[in-house]
């Protein structure tokens, strides 16, 4: 009965029903009372994540082939990602009874093979999580960099992993402890502050370039925050804003928008404190940053032990319909580098 279980790799065949139920058990076991013992053992929150995801891979090989044992397809194991359905899943492969059938031929039909590699996908990515988490973009502080809409791959920080300038950084808020997006300007033991619009890096003025006008269409009214604008075509719905290259003492360059004076544009000096970071959203004049003060519900400076990861991909995007009706997919953005 067990050489069911320890067969991860191999998806052809059948397995039969008592098989798959002690598999169940075993696997659920495991998956429910590893994870705690391992982080009691001082051993890194990864490695529970990653014992859970083998544990999951050894259950699709099960999976696969108790559906051919009922005379499915094992692309129907697919159903496993998806909450609440994959309970109703495993009810119907207990009761289910197995057919009379030879289903080593399983392997050569397009379908399993499609299914397979599709399975393996899915087994990649759950360990994987290991290492990297997805963020959608809710808001238009990190313009023209990161959009609405956007769906964000972060890997993780590490102990003594610090960013450099320039980094796309995840955090978590240090008064609501939401998860947030924003750019590194500032490190430790620097002095920084905002003139004019301008960023001031330990007495040094950073210098800028004007780029072609950021435009995008304004959404339609009730389909959510609509974005601010330096000018708006009411005919066409176009909405502008300014946008220059930010280039830092250093060289980092940084894409920039501008909409209109703002009480951000100017700030009086900060020393930015050891272990912390300033950080500023591209959209310079849209977005609650550090030059809020965390007093007045911002964020101030955001210290290493806030640091959930770096931002290096958007994996894909788009935007969904107030009617949820349909979902317009931005091509141009598919595995953007940050």
């Amino acid at each position: 009965m067990f050489k069911h279980l320890f067969k991860p790799f191999n998806w052809g065949g059948t397995a039969p029903r008592a098989a798959f139920v002690v598999a169940i058990l075993l696997l659920t076991l495991a998956a429910f009372g590893l994870p705690p013992a391992l982080a009691n053992l001082g051993l890194p929150v990864w490695v529970g994540i990653a014992t859970v995801a083998v544990l999951n891979l050894l259950l699709f090989s099960v999976v696969v082939r108790r559906f051919h044992d009922i005379g499915r397809s094992g692309g129907w194991a697919l159903l496993w990602v998806i909450p609440v359905v994959n309970f109703a899943m495993v009810l119907w492969l207990a009761l289910a009874r197995g057919k009379a059938q030879t289903a080593q031929d399983w392997p050569q039909r397009r379908r399993h093979r499609i299914g397979q590699a599709m399975l393996c996908l899915l087994v990649v990515m759950g360990l994987s999580r290991a290492f990297w988490t997805p963020y959608t973009i809710p808001s238009d502080s990190m313009k023209p960099a990161l959009i609405p809409g956007d769906f964000v791959i972060a890997t993780h920080v590490s102990d003594g992993d610090q960013p450099a300038r320039g980094d796309i950084v995840v955090f978590r808020h240090p008064r609501n402890q939401l998860p947030y997006v924003t750019r590194v300007i500032g490190l430790p033991g620097e002095e920084i502050r905002m003139v004019d619009g301008q960023v001031v890096l330990n007495g040094q003025v950073a210098s800028y370039i004007e780029l072609p006008t950021f435009t995008e269409v304004m959404p339609a009214p009730g389909s959510g925050r609509l974005p601010r604008c330096k000018t708006l075509e009411a005919e066409t719905a176009l909405c502008h804003k300014d946008q220059r290259l930010e280039i830092l003492p250093d060289g980092t360059a940084v894409a920039v928008l501008d909409i209109m004076p703002a009480s951000g544009d100017n700030t009086p000096a900060y020393r930015i404190p050891d272990g912390h970071y300033f950080v500023l959203g591209d959209n310079r004049d849209n977005v609650i940053d550090s030059r809020v003060p965390q007093s007045a519900g911002g964020i101030g400076f955001v210290g290493q032990h806030q640091l959930i990861g770096h931002a290096r991909w958007v994996l894909f995007s788009g935007q969904i319909a107030a009617d949820f009706t349909t979902f317009d997919w931005r091509w141009d953005r598919m595995l953007l580098g940050l």
